[in-house]
């Protein structure tokens, strides 16, 4: 999870220097964090994208935006990513479709742009009849079952200290930013 938050003492200090109204801050200062947490999820999709195989419409959906919300003298936002792990397919495989025989060297998978593809021995792309498209492996000698082979989640790649940092430098420089902007939106409008 990654917070945006700002306190309003810092930006009454400020306002009372435009001796803007109360209620017409509080509104500037919601629109500032929500464009600051819609930007750090720009931010955050296009981190993710570059280091892994995966699509930034996937990476977009898995990425929960809390907009503004006002906690005592504090207003807040926070971007989550989801936590569940990810069908093997929204990642780079090859190959990549339903092929009419099973790979006799397993399937070859790919989830970070450097580096090489690791093999998954016994492994095949099935349709289900729900539709769903997965990377399946047999779980006994027969025929049926079968289990999904499942890959990280977007949190996964959360965790990872240098996306974080990343995340929250970009995050309050983006904050400051829009703060600005809005206030002189504000008073220049009155809105």
């Amino acid at each position: 999870m990654i917070a945006v938050q700002y306190s309003t003492r810092d930006f009454e200090r400020a306002v009372g220097m435009f001796d803007m109204a109360p209620a017409l801050a509080r509104k500037a200062l919601s629109r500032a964090v929500n464009k600051s947490i819609k930007g750090s999820r720009t931010d955050a999709v296009r981190l993710i994208t570059a280091e892994t195989t995966l699509k930034a419409g996937i990476v977009r959906q898995a990425i929960f935006v809390r907009q503004a919300w006002w906690a005592g003298d504090e207003v807040k936002a926070e971007i989550n990513p989801n936590s569940r792990r990810m069908a093997m397919t929204k990642y780079k495989t090859t190959p990549s479709r339903v092929t009419k025989r099973r790979p006799k060297a397993g399937l070859r998978y790919q989830q970070y742009r450097s580096g090489g593809a690791s093999r998954v021995a016994g492994a095949f792309v099935a349709v289900l009849r729900s539709g769903h498209v997965g990377v399946f492996r047999r779980v006994g000698d027969k025929r049926l079952p079968i289990a999904e082979l499942k890959a990280p989640s977007v949190q996964f790649y959360f965790m990872n200290d240098k996306v974080r940092e990343q995340l929250t430098e970009k995050a309050s420089e983006r904050l400051e930013k829009n703060v600005a902007h809005e206030v002189s939106w504000a008073l220049e409008s009155g809105r």
